[in-house]
Formats: structure tokens, C-alpha cells, sequence
């Protein structure tokens, strides 16, 4: 269905429903609508993520999005969730298998960005830069795990 298409479906060919989602993921997509799609060529994607406190988003999560300096809004995130400091930039390998859809609506946002469910512990070399949007500074992984290391994973 085209309402729920992401802006890269020319490049994934869409190979069923992956029926093992949990339901928290399931209704993180809008309408609880999601196909699986395996990668045709290499993708890049972007992770918005940032915060101190145990349950905020780290770099190593598995929600990302076709385009880059999304708002709040368009990703439904709340700010208990995520501070939005950093963004990754991502590059998904060719053959990689993803769950795809439109962001959910939740609490006061609207949703509606493309959403991208990488794979769980994806190989960290996709990750190809990180930039604090505070700072403007970029940094490699390796400068980002040395100088962040309470940003890297969830406990």
C-alpha cells in the first residue's frame, strides 16, 4: 500500500512479514503496518539518539529513518526517550533484511517518518559517522565510543 511506502522501497524487495516482532515494535509503525524487505544495494539511514538516563536512546538501537535532521514531530519520540543530540549515519550492507513502514503516531506528536528496523546487533561498521547537533562537531565510531561511552549501548 503506498500510505505506508518508504522513500527507499525501489531499493529493498519486499519478502513477506516478519511475524516475530514483538508487539511494542509492531505498534511503533503506524497502523501496526510493516513489510520485511531485503536490500537490493547499500542504503544509508539515520539514527537520531541521545541522553544520560538508563531507558535513553543510545547509538546502538535499531530505530532509524530514510532522512537526515528529522524533528521530534515527524519521529514521535518522546524527550524522557531521547535528547536528539547526536545523529548516526548509517550505512545498511546490500542483502540485509529490515523491517519497513511509517512511524506511528504517539502522545502529542504525529509520526509519520519513514521507519527503518535495522537488525538486532547490525555489524558496527555500518555505523560511518556520528554528529552532535549541539556542537556541529562529526566524529568516527572510535572518537565517539572513547569520548561518549555512556552513549554507545542500553545497559
Amino acid at each position: 500500500m503506498k500510505k505506508y511506502r518508504v522513500s527507499i522501497f525501489d531499493k529493498v524487495k519486499v519478502i513477506g512479514k516478519d511475524k516475530s516482532l514483538p508487539r511494542s515494535v509492531v505498534e511503533s509503525f503506524m497502523d501496526n503496518y510493516y513489510y520485511t524487505a531485503e536490500t537490493l544495494e547499500n542504503i544509508k539511514v539515520f539514527r537520531r539518539f541521545g541522553g544520560q538516563g538508563k531507558n535513553q536512546a543510545k547509538l546502538f538501537g535499531n530505530y532509524t529513518s530514510t532522512e537526515a535532521l528529522l524533528s521530534r514531530e515527524e519521529l514521535a519520540i518522546l524527550t524522557k526517550w531521547n535528547t536528539m543530540q547526536f545523529e548516526a549515519e548509517i550505512v545498511i550492507e546490500k542483502g540485509a533484511k529490515l523491517n519497513l513502514g511509517k512511524v506511528a503516531p504517539y502522545g502529542k506528536y504525529s509520526g509519520g517518518a519513514d521507519q527503518v528496523l535495522l537488525p538486532r546487533k547490525y555489524p558496527e561498521k555500518w555505523i560511518k559517522s556520528i554528529k552532535d547537533l549541539k556542537t556541529k562537531k562529526t566524529y568516527s565510531l572510535e572518537e565517539f565510543k572513547t569520548l561518549f561511552p555512556n552513549l554507545i549501548r542500553a545497559n
